[in-house]
């Protein structure tokens, strides 16, 4: 034998290697067409394959290799350190598909055993985490954990709608979706109104509940602007303006509302635990609107109140004049609303007397 034909797996390129120039020990080489790594044999091996080799017709064997038929080990193989191509034959001298792959990865067992056991620990870790999580989870009471859960599939719904705006199809389900929330959110906080009013739901318990919701919303809208102006006083208006700063915003844009959220929902889902799920529904937007809307309106308000003059870009100035008769009008009217949905303990007693004629 003269020369040894060797075959790349990557792109089936035949390398004619004299057999002198074979290595006595083998070598590794790479595919000057495809870079794919290929193993080169001593020439012992090569001589022992070619002198088993079987005869064939030429007609049903396709040789990948050296002219020497192949077959690659089973998957399950303990120990399947190399393997040459294997030689796909049919009776009918018709070839499927060209699936013959050069397993040029010597895999130490030791190594294998590593891996194997990092394997192991890491999936072993996952589980631990998971079921601490689960641990925390379950130690909160029901309404608190469907407080949390609630709060934490909104905030995955809406970051998935930003993140997939611009993609096709996606980008229209949920602008369509998020128009459909923010309607029966709407709906359901008239509804919670009308049910609170009517005595039928709890949205506020007592006076004390309401002034807890306006303390914690008030608070954590001073932590959220305390924490820009600071950035911006400290580190300057281009520092402020730097990707971890951005990034700390957009944490407080995520976390200052949703802890209000939780703590709104978890409140209404406490005083509402044996009401259906609409009267539910119906006190928990009752209270996150009125708490986020009527404050949020109010701040607007105070800030507009008084002569302003802007400048367009011709340079046209124009001056406006903004009253306080809305925002009078509007705390009245609010305040009136919020007075009558302090209503925790007509609503139970209501509960206990329609309870008692039921019976």
């Amino acid at each position: 034998m003269s020369h040894v034909n060797i075959a790349c797996s990557g792109c089936k390129k035949i390398y004619k290697i004299a057999r002198h120039k074979l290595p006595a020990k083998g070598a590794k080489t790479t595919c000057k067409q495809c870079s794919t790594l290929i193993v080169v044999k001593p020439a012992k091996y090569y001589d022992e394959k070619n002198a088993e080799k079987p005869a064939m017709s030429e007609q049903n064997h396709v040789a990948v290799t050296d002219n020497k038929k192949l077959t690659s080990e089973p998957k399950s193989s303990a120990l399947k350190t190399q393997s040459d191509t294997a030689v796909i034959a049919t009776s009918d001298g018709k070839i499927s598909e060209a699936i013959n792959e050069l397993y040029s990865k010597n895999i130490n067992p030791q190594m294998a055993d590593k891996l194997k056991k990092g394997t192991a620990s890491a999936r072993a870790k996952g589980e631990f985490v998971k079921s601490r999580a689960f641990e925390e989870l379950n130690k909160l009471e029901s309404s608190n954990r469907s407080a949390l859960i609630i709060v934490l599939c909104s905030c995955i719904f809406f970051l998935l709608s930003k993140l997939l705006n611009n993609v096709y199809f996606f980008g229209t389900l949920f602008d369509s979706l998020i128009a459909i929330f923010f309607l029966l959110f709407f709906i359901f906080v008239v509804m919670g109104c009308v049910k609170g009013v009517k005595k039928e739901v709890v949205v506020y318990y007592d006076k004390k509940d309401v002034f807890n919701a306006f303390k914690i919303l008030g608070s954590l809208i001073v932590t959220f602007l305390g924490f820009s102006i600071a950035m911006s006083a400290i580190l300057g208006s281009e520092l402020a303006s730097s990707g971890p700063v951005n990034l700390i915003n957009v944490i407080l844009c995520v976390t200052v509302p949703s802890y209000f959220l939780y703590l709104s929902i978890a409140d209404a889902l406490y005083h509402n635990q044996n009401e259906s799920a609409v009267n539910k529904a119906s006190a928990m937007c009752a209270k996150i609107g009125i708490g986020i809307l009527y404050p949020l309106v109010i701040l607007y308000e105070v800030r507009n109140i008084g002569t302003h003059t802007t400048v367009d870009g011709y340079g046209n100035k124009t001056t406006r004049h903004h009253s306080p008769v809305f925002l009078i009008i509007f705390m009245a009217l609010g305040g009136a609303l919020i007075w009558k949905l302090i209503n925790g303990d007509t609503v139970y007693a209501k509960r206990k007397n329609d309870n008692i004629d039921s019976e």
